[in-house]
């Protein structure tokens, strides 16, 4: 099997007929020497090796459990995203922080009241006696307070030229900072068109490839060039239709929040950092769980092509 999968065709041919290999075998994983070199694109190796169906199962079945694993912890870390989002969240906010900031504090108050009701009547003259001293101490702040004033304002008003000073230098930076930002934005601009033009000419090319192969095969009256070449030329501009644009649509909207983010932080500095990762952690918190859906989506469609491709292996043992 190691040396099938690795295309070692001496060793397979010494192994098979001088020593009488059992090329057979169902490895534990349903693999077998002919699937591992096929597999592998060890094409004499298949060529050499007779056809050998079995193992189908064991090898669909662990490809299985791998992409069941794959989609029960997404499901799971969807779960529970799901339910710190919808449940302990609005919890937190509509109940706990009422609850212990509001209601039990209330309700504590007003127990001790009640329990120590008869000593009301001594405090509340205990506080009458006291008012006039402490408005007498309120009155003498709010003096103390009165002449400071005209201190603080005079203190602000000298304050406000070096002030306006700092703020005009902070704009003067900021301004001269636009053409390096707008620089970015243009290379951007610039790297994006190039990305979608390589993209649209990758799909016209795959086109091309198709009708040529297809009109070949008409005019050679499929002599040396089959249907499953025009198939396969088919499936190539599907993929980049509907897999090689997107891919390329999403990365140009990448670079896109990663060209804004550095504008940002080349004009406002510190401050555009904190901005920028505040976005940030709200990003990642809107994509997670489209992420998760993603990985449960992309496990059950490798399962399904696995199951297919075992079809056609079943069907055609050296596919």
């Amino acid at each position: 099997m190691v040396a099938a999968g690795r295309g070692e065709l001496a060793l397979v041919r010494l192994l098979v007929g001088e020593f009488g290999a059992d090329d057979g075998l169902v490895a534990g994983d349903g693999q077998l020497a002919l699937r591992l070199a096929a597999d592998a694109g060890q094409r004499e190796v298949v060529e050499y090796l007779p056809v050998r169906r079995g193992g189908a199962w064991r090898r669909w079945r662990v490809h299985h459990a791998v992409a069941v694993r794959r989609v029960k912890r997404a499901g799971v870390k969807l779960y529970w995203f799901g339910k710190v989002l919808v449940w302990y969240v609005p919890k937190f906010v509509l109940w706990d922080c009422p609850r212990h900031g509001v209601v039990d504090p209330l309700v504590r108050g007003c127990k001790y009241c009640w329990a120590n009701k008869h000593k009301f009547g001594g405090w509340c003259k205990r506080q009458a006696k006291e008012l006039p001293g402490r408005v007498k101490k309120a009155g003498k702040a709010v003096w103390k307070c009165a002449k400071k004033v005209p201190k603080g304002v005079w203190r602000v008003v000298k304050e406000i030229p070096g002030a306006v000073k700092k703020l005009v230098k902070w704009l003067w930076k900021a301004i001269t900072k636009i053409p390096a930002a707008m620089k970015k934005l243009c290379m951007w601009i610039w790297e994006s068109l190039k990305r979608v033009g390589k993209a649209v000419g990758h799909v016209f090319l795959r086109v091309v490839a198709v009708l040529h192969t297809a009109v070949a095969a008409v005019l050679d009256y499929f002599r040396n060039i089959k249907l499953k070449d025009v198939w396969n030329g088919i499936c190539e501009v599907t993929e980049a239709i509907f897999r090689g644009l997107p891919r390329v649509a999403w990365k140009v909207i990448s670079s896109l929040g990663i060209v804004v983010a550095g504008i940002i932080i080349g004009i406002f500095g510190f401050a555009g950092k904190l901005i920028v990762s505040f976005f940030q952690v709200l990003w990642h918190i809107a994509m997670y769980a489209p992420r998760q859906l993603g990985v449960i989506i992309s496990g059950i469609w490798t399962s399904i092509a696995k199951g297919y491709h075992e079809i056609m292996v079943w069907i055609n043992p050296k596919h």
